[in-house]
């Protein structure tokens, strides 16, 4: 297992609404300081499905309480690296879901998420790719939409 890598596992909710848009958030990275787009998620803690935990982070990210899991969209590997406690890192595997929503108010809870708001997929696509470390799978899957 010496050579062998270690991976989490997050989930990722591409959401629609009843217009037919798209969300997308803007958040804050801590290391670096720098705002980028991504879509609301986070990795699934011990005990949870992937549906308990989209739930959790879009209500907590978004403020979104109806959230409705339609399909699987995408899975791929992150170029991200995540830090554990003892020193090491571990990477990430995305795996995004096509989600819907009746609201259309966002209210963000995190402080790490500064603002939001509802698109086309192809706009949501074009945002995310400014993000070097977002998986292509993902981002096309989303401009397909």
């Amino acid at each position: 297992m010496a050579n062998e890598s270690l991976y989490q596992i997050g989930v990722k909710a591409v959401i629609k609404n009843a217009s037919g848009k798209y969300l997308i958030i803007q958040s804050l990275r801590h290391h670096d300081n720098q705002v980028y787009w991504d879509l609301p998620g986070g990795r699934i803690e011990e005990g949870e499905t992937a549906a308990d935990t989209l739930k959790r982070e879009v209500a907590q990210e978004a403020g979104i309480t109806d959230l409705s899991i339609e399909r699987p969209l995408a899975m791929a590997l992150s170029g991200v690296r995540l830090p554990l406690d003892d020193g090491k890192q571990v990477g990430l595997v995305l795996d995004a879901y096509a989600c819907s929503t009746a609201q259309g108010q966002l209210k963000f809870k995190d402080p790490d998420n500064l603002s939001g708001k509802w698109c086309p997929a192809s706009e949501v696509a074009a945002l995310l790719r400014e993000n070097q470390a977002y998986p292509r799978a993902i981002i096309n899957a989303i401009a397909a939409l």
